[in-house]
């Protein structure tokens, strides 16, 4: 079967493909809730503006430090599983927030959320990389990606809509409830290709014959990996453009 067959009967990589850009929008979901909704909780914890900043950056140190410890539980775990369990436990911290008193507390669930949703962006990565032969990556790449922008679009009137109609309480517990509903679909759906209950014979191996990633599971040592990682100049341009 010609390549171009398998692209009009193999669907199911794109389907995937658009479950890991949702993913994306509803992990950043929370930023811009709390981005939004920063006035109405510093009022309700009666927080200073130094008190408010560390309710925004203990997310994003916590995310941050989790970042390669999240790709090498990927590595070994894979997609489905570490993504499984940290969507349920950032879907639960996040409606937690609709019920929390006291400030100590406020920056407990911060830090915890940023540790569990640190895993999405590696995972849309990885995904990609084992649904997509290298030559068709670039769109379900630049779909995830752009899905992290995207989020702003539609988190934002959002929450304020649920703020000024209701409080800002009821924004997080809506939220959460929306990445419950999710990894309910996320958790029936998403499998690697070979385990996938509906992808077509042909697709998979249209996929399995064109890709070099056909392990969901790796086995190379975590400091080897960090240390090519960061001998590399690409890496640390990367890093230093984004900084």
């Amino acid at each position: 079967m010609s390549e171009h067959t398998v692209k009009r009967t193999g669907r199911t990589r794109w389907f995937i493909s658009s479950v890991l850009s949702s993913m994306i929008i509803l992990n950043y979901f929370d930023r811009v809730a709390v981005s939004v909704a920063a006035p109405a909780i510093q009022d309700a914890f009666h927080l200073t503006g130094t008190e408010l900043g560390i309710v925004f950056s203990i997310y994003t140190y916590s995310y941050t430090i989790m970042q390669i410890p999240a790709g090498s539980l990927l590595d070994r775990f894979g997609v489905a599983w570490v993504t499984r369990v940290g969507m349920v436990i950032w879907s639960l911290l996040t409606m937690s927030m609709a019920f929390l008193q006291g400030k100590l507390l406020l920056y407990i669930v911060r830090f915890l959320i940023g540790i569990m949703s640190a895993s999405a962006f590696p995972a849309a990565s990885k995904a990609t990389s084992l649904w997509f032969p290298p030559n068709e990556r670039s769109l379900p790449n630049s779909l995830f990606d752009s899905a992290a922008k995207f989020s702003n679009v539609l988190g934002a009137p959002l929450v304020a809509f649920l703020i000024t109609k209701f409080d800002w309480r009821t924004a997080f517990l809506s939220i959460g409830i929306i990445n419950v509903l999710f990894t309910l679909l996320f958790w029936f759906y998403y499998e690697k290709p070979e385990k996938h209950r509906r992808i077509s014979d042909d697709e998979l191996k249209y996929i399995q014959e064109n890709n070099l990633n056909a392990n969901d599971e790796q086995t190379s040592k975590f400091l080897h990996t960090l240390k090519v990682l960061f001998t590399n100049r690409k890496v640390w341009g990367l890093m230093i453009g984004f900084t």
